[in-house]
Order: C-alpha cells, then sequence, then structure tokens
C-alpha cells in the first residue's frame, strides 16, 4: 500500500508538472489563437479585446493556475470555438481509447507467439524474429502505416484508408500499425525473461527430464515473466497513448490525438492542456494498475 500511495502522490505531480510545460511552451510560439478566431482585417482593438476576453493578455503562469483550478473543479472552459471541452473531449475518448486498447491486443498477440517460437538460440526462427523486432524498433509508425493503407486499403480493398465508416472494421489498419511497431519491446523482454527461466535449475531438470524447449518454457518459465510482461505492457501503453496523435491524423481518426494536433495547430493552450493532462492521468492510472497486477503475480514483492 505504501508504494501505491507513493505513486499517487507522484502522479499529481507529474500532472501539475506536465500541464504546466503545456502552458509554459504555449507561451513562446510565435501568435495565439487570436490570428485563427479573428479576419485579417481585424484591428489593433479587436485582437486586444480578444486578447483579454480569453485570457490571453495574462501572464502564463495566472493562465495556468486559473486552468488548473477550474480543471480540478470539473469546469474545462470552452475551447476557441466556443464549444464545450468537456463535451468535445467526451466524443473523442472513446475512439481514442478503443484504438489503444487494440492496439495493445495487437502487440500480444504478435509478440507472445514469436517470443516462443524463437526460444531456441541461433536457430532460424530466432534470427528471423530478432530481425523482426530490431526492424520494428526503428520503422517510423506513420511509414508503416502508409505501407498498410497502400496494400490492404488501395490494392486489396480491404479495409478503409481513413474516417470510421466500417464502424470497428476501420480500427484494424491504424492499431495494427501501432501493434507491429511496439511489439518489438515485448518480444524482446519477455522472450529474455523465458529464456532466463529456460537457463535456471528447474528449467535444466525439465530439460533433463525430456521436455523440449516449448514444454520447458509452459511448465516453468511462464509464470516468473508474468510480472515483467505485466510491466512491459503499462510501458507500451504510454507508448502507444503518445502514438496516437500520428495515427489518427493519418487515418483521419476523430480521437484525442487528432484533437491535441489541431489544438496546438490553433494555439489553443487550454484545449491542448487539458488534453495532455487527461492523457497523462490515463498513463499514471495504467502504470499504477500494472504496478498492482505485477506486485499480486510476483510472491517476492510480497514477502
Amino acid at each position: 500500500m505504501k508504494h501505491i500511495a507513493v505513486r499517487g502522490l507522484s502522479l499529481i505531480i507529474t500532472l501539475i508538472a506536465v500541464s504546466f510545460a503545456v502552458f509554459v511552451f504555449s507561451s513562446f510560439a510565435e501568435g495565439d489563437s487570436s490570428a485563427y478566431i479573428l479576419s485579417e482585417d481585424a484591428g489593433e482593438d479587436e485582437i486586444v479585446a480578444y486578447r483579454d476576453s480569453s485570457g490571453l493578455s495574462e501572464n502564463t503562469a495566472r493562465r495556468y493556475f486559473s486552468f488548473l483550478s477550474s480543471f480540478s473543479r470539473g469546469d474545462w472552459g470552452e475551447n476557441i470555438s466556443g464549444q464545450s471541452i468537456k463535451e468535445t473531449i467526451g466524443r473523442r475518448f472513446p475512439v481514442s481509447a478503443v484504438l489503444a486498447s487494440m492496439s495493445v491486443m495487437f502487440s500480444l498477440l504478435i509478440a507472445i507467439p514469436l517470443s516462443f517460437a524463437s526460444l531456441k538460440r541461433g536457430s532460424l526462427s530466432d534470427r528471423i524474429v530478432t530481425g523482426f523486432a530490431s526492424l520494428c524498433a526503428s520503422f517510423p509508425v506513420f511509414v508503416l502505416s502508409l505501407l498498410l493503407i497502400i496494400i490492404f486499403s488501395l490494392k486489396l480493398g480491404v479495409f478503409p484508408s481513413s474516417g470510421l465508416s466500417r464502424g470497428f472494421v476501420s480500427f484494424i489498419l491504424p492499431s495494427l500499425s501501432l501493434g507491429i511497431v511496439y511489439s518489438s519491446l515485448l518480444i524482446r523482454m519477455f522472450r529474455r525473461k523465458i529464456r532466463e527461466a529456460l537457463d535456471s535449475p528447474s528449467g535444466f531438470y525439465s530439460r533433463a527430464a525430456g521436455l523440449s524447449y516449448m514444454e520447458t518454457a509452459f511448465a516453468v518459465a511462464v509464470k516468473p515473466a508474468l510480472p515483467l510482461l505485466v510491466t512491459v505492457i503499462g510501458e507500451s501503453c504510454a507508448a502507444i497513448i503518445g502514438g496516437t496523435a500520428v495515427i489518427e491524423t493519418v487515418f483521419a481518426l476523430p480521437g484525442l490525438g487528432s484533437l491535441l494536433v489541431k489544438a496546438a495547430l490553433e494555439r489553443d493552450a487550454l484545449l491542448s492542456g487539458t488534453i495532455v493532462l487527461i492523457s497523462a492521468f490515463a498513463v499514471g492510472i495504467i502504470s499504477i494498475c500494472c504496478d498492482i497486477v505485477s506486485y499480486l503475480l510476483n510472491p517476492r514483492r510480497r514477502q
């Protein structure tokens, strides 16, 4: 419980630091949202009046503490278009949640079978999987997504290339893109942990008793590797949530990632700060949940 309390406190500190960084960095950008709201013919008086009414004329620290106070009360305000930020995020959050969840699922479906298929060092399957993991780790996700669009949308016509016109099917290509790229970390860590168990005395005796690599892995290696797998899944979730902005932009998905890009281009600091704060909160909650599951799966940590 002490560890969870410390993690909860660190989450609060992280949220404050992240949200403040967004406001500080946005103040360094040239121009503000007045350039997107007012016409090019707007006079200086109109610009000053708009900045005063929207709070842009205040200093960064005062705007930040005003934002933090309103956010903690549940009053997230309006974006530069006059729309409720809470309602806008409420409409887009499910899209990003489904995309991130399916991406994690694809990562596991790719990483776990390949990890078991390449347990024997120096084998052909080991070299192939190692090359695949290295390629995935160095391959930009937007390039992979474009390749998948060309193959499965333009050439084969199996999946849509953008939008949510076909419902659940529309999530397959974007989530597969993220899943392939971020499966490399799962492959490397999960396979290493299983090999460590195979090289342990219990693994040696199981092999001496006539069990194959695969049978020994399931008998003695899977359970010790589960806490590490859960931890790596939590780290992958953070990376996947960060990668949704690119994928949602490429596939024109109406999620939080594409909304964050739009808000950044429009210099909407309030909307940007709210989205970043929610994303950081989601990452922190996922990390804490993974810590709890890892704690329950690891007897040594409970001693």
